[in-house]
């Protein structure tokens, strides 16, 4: 540590670690939900499409209007675009959490512009019965893992994590089926 600069040094190296990796992250997530990996057209969700136009504002803020902070005023041009990309993460988080209560509405009401055909029991019914046997579709196609650790919204609104390599078998119910905990 340098002490001499009063730790301005280090400021500027993480500064700059930041100005070069956050227009990365933040295009991740651009691409993730312009590729969409779910079988549903969140596209036709409006809080998706807002939240992709907030994401990809603010790409375009820190990778085309944002100058690495090598000097005192650039460093403060990036520290202020900073605290505009945190006042704008709480709103983004909450167009997150409408749009995923949306999406659960669209697949609970089987949306036919966000749930793809395959995906509705009653067009799933009707292949079953022309097709002489029933046929299941899995929307879990589209996560191939899911023992891994994931988010999901809780009843509460709030964004939460669990693991399902750490449930445990319980007991198995008189229908045959198993209780996880």
């Amino acid at each position: 540590r340098n002490s001499s600069d009063g730790g301005l040094s280090a400021f500027r190296l993480t500064a700059g670690f930041l100005h070069r990796e956050l227009p990365v992250r933040i295009g991740q997530t651009v691409i993730g939900l312009k590729e969409n990996p779910s079988p549903y057209d969140i596209r036709q969700v409006p809080q998706f499409k807002a939240l992709m136009d907030n994401y990809t504002d603010d790409l375009s803020l820190l990778a085309d209007r944002t100058p690495a902070p090598s000097t005192p005023a650039t460093t403060e041009q990036f520290v202020d675009t900073l605290r505009r990309l945190k006042s704008r993460s709480k709103a983004n988080m909450r167009l997150l959490a409408q749009g995923l209560r949306e999406l659960s509405w669209a697949i609970n009401s089987q949306d036919t512009r966000i749930v793809p055909s395959f995906l509705r029991p009653n067009t799933v019914r009707q292949r079953a019965q022309t097709c002489g046997g029933p046929h299941y579709y899995s929307s879990t196609l589209a996560y191939p893992d899911l023992s891994a650790p994931m988010a999901y919204l809780a009843p509460s609104g709030k964004m939460e994590m669990t693991d399902p390599a750490q449930w445990t078998q319980g007991s198995v119910q008189p229908d045959g089926e198993a209780k996880y905990q």
